[in-house]
């Protein structure tokens, strides 16, 4: 039995992202993604792998940091 509830996926500042059963934005989130649960548990998924792959390595880190 498919389910017509739509989720939505959040983030905040700080690149976290949540899933919620309701269109509601959480206090300092903003919704980024609306589909099923499962759609919205991918979205997350694939947002913590794209912050893997894109943090700074530490030496390029400390020359921005004295500019």
């Amino acid at each position: 039995m498919m389910s017509d509830k739509n989720y939505t996926a959040q983030v905040n500042s700080f690149a976290n992202v949540i899933v919620c059963g309701d269109e509601v934005e959480r206090v300092s989130y903003t919704i980024v993604f609306t589909g099923s649960y499962k759609e919205c548990l991918e979205y997350k998924e694939v947002g913590k792998i794209v912050r893997k792959y894109r943090r700074i390595p530490e030496e390029e880190e400390s020359l921005e940091n004295n500019l």
